[in-house]
């Protein structure tokens, strides 16, 4: 309910409450008879550069390596974008990065895309 409060006068009223998943399940299966696939970003920023984006660790990983095991790791790109390179994030710095997420993200994925950001 956009993080509003729900508030029900009538004790006689049944509210049907719909769990996510449930709601994904269903929306994947939709998708069946589709070719169909996911992008996920992922890349190395912090709070300093992404500061609305939730923590790599505790949310958007898990949340990769889920996806990829309900749909299989050939409908989940990994898109390591933008690459933004300054004089913090260097052409090392993203090595080393890519590196260690791409390890993390063993056998998750078969595809990973990446484009560049010229400021």
């Amino acid at each position: 309910a956009n993080d509003l409060p729900i508030q029900v006068n009538d004790r006689a009223t049944e509210l049907e409450l719909l769990y996510i998943d449930d709601l994904v399940e269903e929306m994947l299966d939709a998708l069946e008879e589709y070719a169909y696939y996911f992008q996920f970003t992922l890349n190395p920023y912090g709070p300093d550069v992404e500061p609305n984006v939730p923590s790599k660790e505790c949310a958007l990983l898990p949340a990769f390596k889920r996806l990829s095991d309900i749909l299989g790791s050939g409908r989940v790109i990994w898109r390591y974008a933008p690459v933004i390179l300054d004089s913090f994030h260097t052409v090392e710095y993203h090595l080393k990065y890519f590196e260690l997420m791409a390890k993390r993200l063993q056998g998750f994925d078969e595809k990973c895309t990446f484009s560049f950001i010229d400021l």
